[in-house]
Parts: structure tokens; C-alpha cells; sequence
């Protein structure tokens, strides 16, 4: 009579490929994926006023980009950033706030009596001049640059320049 399975060399060819499948896959299976480590974007833009014309810069993790001369200058937000810290310095304007998700790119004008920061899609504008907003003193954004930002051109080693930094 003819017996129909598996004989004993059979099954332990198929439970030693299983076993070694087993380890292969274990280290797999235990071991928890590791978390995305968060990284902390620092840096800052400013434009500032020399000789009657604009110049802006960034500094980006202590990376300088050259100086430009411009007629306005232009601020384009960093990806990943949730607040931008906006502090404008000179002609009796001495403002400081944090706006969250700057998203569009962002123009700087100068004019006689201050600065005024202008959305580029959609035409909104924030207007910084001497009679209208001062939500901080002249001491205050010197201690602010001294404190935090002592390398800005804008802070000018004590000599502050009239402009608008916005830090992250």
C-alpha cells in the first residue's frame, strides 16, 4: 500500500527555510521606526536704509548671503517656518510682532516718514510710519538687536540703520 504526505527529510527542508525566514524578519518586525528628528530653521532678512537707498541681506544659520542694493526690497518666506518676528526700527516707527505663515513673497518700500510691507498676491499692506504704528520703544528694538542680532547690518555695531528685520 502507497502512503500520500511528506516524509521527514521533507519537513525539515520546510522548517528550516521557514526559520530562517523568521530571522530575517524579525529584526524588522521589532524594531520601531525612529521619529524625524525636527529641525529648527534660524535665521533673518532685513532691509535696511544707507546713503537714502534700500539694501537687504538674509542670514540663514549663520550663513550670510552679499549685500544688495535695491529700490524695494523683497522678502521670500522660508519653507517650514510657523512665525516670523517683524521689527521695524527709525523715523519715530518702532514696531515689533509675530505673524504666523507668511506664505507669499512680501515687498519692502521706504518712504519719507517709514517703511510699508506689501503682500505680493494679494495687494494687502501693512503701513509702519510714525503717526500711525509704534507698539514699541527705541530702547526696546535696540535691546532686541543687541541682544539677539549683534552681527546685523542693521544693528550697525550700536549705530542702528532705519529698516525692517523679520526673523525666525
Amino acid at each position: 500500500m502507497v502512503k500520500s504526505g511528506f516524509s521527514l527529510a521533507e519537513a525539515l527542508v520546510v522548517m528550516a527555510i521557514v526559520a530562517i525566514l523568521f530571522a530575517a524578519i524579525s529584526k524588522v518586525v521589532t524594531t520601531r521606526p525612529k521619529r524625524p528628528v525636527q529641525e529648527n530653521i534660524h535665521g533673518y532678512f532685513e532691509c535696511y536704509v544707507v546713503g537714502g537707498g534700500l539694501q537687504q541681506r538674509y542670514n540663514r544659520d549663520g550663513v550670510e548671503t552679499p549685500v544688495q542694493s535695491v529700490s524695494k526690497c523683497l522678502f521670500e518666506p522660508i519653507a517650514g517656518v510657523s512665525f516670523y518676528n517683524i521689527n521695524v526700527y527709525g523715523n519715530g516707527v518702532y514696531y515689533n510682532a509675530f505673524e504666523p505663515n507668511i506664505t507669499s513673497d512680501l515687498y519692502i518700500y521706504k518712504y519719507s516718514n517709514g517703511f510699508y510691507l506689501r503682500n505680493t498676491t494679494n495687494n494687502r499692506t501693512l503701513y509702519l510710519y510714525q503717526s500711525s504704528i509704534s507698539n514699541t520703544s527705541k530702547e526696546n528694538q535696540i535691546l532686541f538687536f543687541e541682544a539677539l542680532y549683534p552681527e546685523s547690518r542693521m544693528y550697525n555695531n550700536g549705530s542702528v540703520r532705519n529698516g525692517v528685520m523679520i526673523s525666525w
